[in-house]
């Protein structure tokens, strides 16, 4: 009866008919086909919906938007799944189609997008292996299972770090201030997310690694330190290396931090050191001045923030 009702039985191929016929099981002939239309009686009825034949109301047709399907359009797509791709969602997405599928394990997807880590446990050998698609991602902000990817850890295309805990805190308080520095050495390139703070807040790269150090690295002139950083004050934003201001025409400007939360990037090279503060939409600046410091890559750098009081900021990843 099963085959009876199945159209084009007949078309399996004679390798998969002969491993049924194994398995016992009986394949219809056209002299077993005779005998059950004979057996069976024509359809009759007019009724063309089965759930009207047992009673049951019949449900809405579904409304289909005419023009081009979502998957034919081929370069639009990657740009369309950029604003809804999440890390969280991605088992979603790709359930509905292997056309989305293939473009959503795509970097191209992924191009321009701030991908939020925070929150998330990746489960599965895919999963572990889904930051290889961040490579083209605007920014992407660092959760606490980078710690335990090894992979991640020793890429070479990504920085990932995060605060170093004491006493289960990410900031320290000592002579009045809240000091925060990296766990890990870091790029002269790094970006934060600011979420919430108030009043100064300095962000900067040093090679000191305890606090009451990375305090005297940026309020007494040392040999031992140095400091290229940055204070963002709510109406204005100054470079410095150390306690000295860099002479530059650059060097102060006058511009309010955007509101709600930005991100902020400090970049150092030989010559020049850079700061950009981009907020919501399109609120953003850039400051830049050049400063007569000699770069040693080779101490090792860290990444501080200091303030009056406890804030909320989250390290984003480097992309190499």
């Amino acid at each position: 009866m099963v085959y009876f009702s199945t159209h084009e039985y007949n078309k399996v191929q004679f390798s998969t008919v002969e491993l049924l016929r194994g398995l016992d099981v009986t394949w219809p002939t056209d002299e077993s086909q005779r005998y059950f239309r004979s057996a069976i009686a024509p359809p009759r009825g007019t009724s063309k919906s089965i759930r009207l034949l047992f009673g049951y109301e019949e449900m809405p047709s579904a409304i289909q938007r005419g023009g081009t399907p979502l998957t034919k359009l081929n370069d639009a797509l990657p740009v369309i799944l950029s604003f809804v791709l999440t890390p969280a969602g991605m088992a979603t997405i790709c359930a509905l189609s292997k056309r989305i599928r293939a473009v959503a394990w795509d970097a191209q997807a992924w191009s321009h997008n701030i991908i939020d880590t925070r929150g998330i446990q990746p489960m599965g050998f895919q999963a572990h292996r889904h930051w290889l698609l961040w490579r083209r991602a605007k920014h992407v902000i660092n959760g606490n299972w980078t710690a335990s990817n090894v992979g991640l850890l020793m890429c070479k295309e990504f920085a990932a770090w995060r605060w170093l805990q004491r006493q289960g805190s990410m900031c320290t308080h000592i002579y009045g201030k809240v000091v925060y520095v990296s766990q890990s050495r870091v790029p002269l390139n790094v970006t934060l997310l600011v979420e919430e703070s108030e009043g100064d807040l300095i962000v900067g790269v040093t090679n000191a690694r305890y606090p009451e150090h990375i305090l005297e690295s940026w309020m007494t002139p040392s040999c031992n330190y140095v400091f290229y950083g940055a204070l963002l004050q709510p109406n204005e934003t100054t470079l410095f290396t150390k306690l000295k201001d860099v002479v530059s025409e650059n060097t102060t400007r006058h511009e309010k931090v955007p509101d709600g939360a930005s991100f902020v990037t400090l970049s150092v090279s030989h010559k020049n050191i850079e700061l950009r503060v981009s907020g919501p939409m399109t609120s953003s600046y850039t400051i830049s001045a050049e400063h007569d410091e000699c770069i040693h890559p080779t101490l090792g750098y860290f990444c501080v923030v200091i303030s009056n009081t406890p804030c909320h900021i989250a390290p984003c990843w480097t992309l190499m």
